[in-house]
């Protein structure tokens, strides 16, 4: 009697049998990214190299201020004499390095992309006027959406999930042909933005909140039990190694391969924080001063000034309220007023202000994305890979203006996307 073959369960929402077995095209949907083994161990080896030629020296603000500016200017400098482009945002690490390029008398073209209500868009216009800065703002709910530029990026980029982000750097290139792209890549899983908010004292705990954390299309929960775990290639983690668990799944998988861009128009990236000066420093801070950004907030309090204006008035808050006061500053609520009024727009607006991109908004807001929707969905059902039913059910909810089916439906148009270019 031969033996059992243990065979792996299947999605019931893929009609395609090939596809419910092809354990690339069910990572994607389930992390939002392709994973490569040897990827995964060039990340943590490097990332560990740096931390061990570091040894154990603090720096103070200055230094560290003096460090930033380093690996800034020495970034560009690797790219040649070229025009610099920065993308800013909310977030703590763009300004730094906006800083450091102001320190090393260099002018950068900023840009930023998003809509009226989210709230890069919104803090950014403020930063802009308050700064006279010659900010380009790419707003996704008038931008010209198309399905081809999707496909052509998709051939080579990581970051697959579809966002205005393509939108944004074929403006840019255009705009200013040949740039230097200064990029933040890396930094936030060095000072702790990309860590869980409690303690991650376990191999198997952080496996559990990798896999929670990198749910980008809410396709998890319709994965039949343990088929989750099982598509994450989790050997290649190592407890006994000097990063924690939980450092190198974020460093190997989400940082290397979803989160570093790669280059698909005619510009350069620059990754300062990914020099090994800064990430050796970094990966060898204690813990408690990673938590919750701890460190990082106290540094960029340091640099001060109107750079970084949503700062000042919230000295050594924890993380999760420093954001809700910084809503509270933008956007007033609670009996305050805030610096921006958006209930005067005529548009749809995002149901969370700090989400990346919100699809139901743009959608209601912009006919060209509301067409590349269809067209790849159309695309996708002749695909017959999906379960019509499927399909039909999360457009329908996703019009109808579902959240959940929001993040569904930036799966379906992702795994159409990455199936035309070949990626999967």
């Amino acid at each position: 009697m031969s033996p059992s073959v243990r065979r792996e369960p299947t999605p019931d929402f893929l009609r395609s049998r090939r596809r419910a077995r092809d354990p690339r095209f069910l990572q994607l949907l389930t992390f939002g990214m392709l994973l490569d083994p040897a990827a995964f161990t060039r990340a943590v080896d490097w990332a560990e190299a740096c931390r061990s030629t570091w040894g154990t020296q603090d720096l103070t603000h200055d230094e560290l201020s003096w460090l930033l500016k380093q690996v800034v200017g020495d970034a560009i400098q690797r790219c040649g004499p070229r025009p610099v482009t920065l993308g800013l945002s909310a977030g703590y690490d763009s300004r730094p390095m906006l800083w450091a390029l102001w320190e090393l008398g260099l002018q950068p073209q900023t840009y930023t992309f998003g809509q009226v209500g989210n709230l890069d868009f919104d803090l950014v216009k403020l930063l802009a006027d308050r700064l006279a800065l010659e900010t380009e703002f790419i707003d996704s709910n008038t931008a010209d959406w198309p399905l081809e530029q999707f496909d052509w990026y998709a051939q080579s980029a990581q970051d697959l999930p579809i966002s205005p982000r393509v939108l944004a750097e074929r403006h840019l290139d255009d705009l200013v042909p040949g740039r230097i792209d200064v990029h933040g890549y890396l930094n936030d899983a060095l000072t702790g933005g990309t860590r869980p908010r409690g303690p991650v004292d376990s191999h198997q705990l952080a496996i559990t909140e990798f896999v929670n954390k990198n749910d980008f299309f809410g396709f998890q929960q319709l994965m039949p039990e343990g088929l989750v775990e099982r598509l994450l290639p989790s050997e290649l983690v190592d407890p006994d190694r000097p990063l924690s668990s939980y450092q190198q799944l974020d460093i190997g998988y989400r940082q290397a391969q979803r989160i570093r861009p790669v280059t698909a128009g005619s510009h350069t990236f620059a990754f300062p924080f990914e020099d090994p000066r800064w990430v050796g420093y970094w990966l060898t801070r204690p813990e408690p001063e990673i938590a919750g950004q701890r460190s990082w907030l106290r540094f960029v309090r340091h640099l001060g000034g109107a750079l970084l204006f949503d700062l000042e008035p919230f000295e050594a808050l924890p993380r999760k309220d420093l954001r809700r006061r910084r809503l509270g500053l933008v956007y007033g609520g609670q009996g305050q007023t805030g610096l921006v009024d958006v209930t005067s727009s005529q548009r749809i607006l995002p149901a969370n202000p700090t989400q990346h991109f919100d699809l139901r908004a743009c959608y209601r807001n912009n006919h060209s994305f509301q067409d590349l929707v269809g067209s790849s969905i159309r695309r996708l059902r002749g695909r017959r890979i999906f379960v019509t039913s499927f399909i039909d059910d999360v457009t329908s909810r996703f019009r109808e203006g579902e959240g959940e089916a929001a993040k569904m439906m930036n799966g379906l148009l992702t795994a159409d996307i990455a199936i035309e270019a070949g990626r999967i």
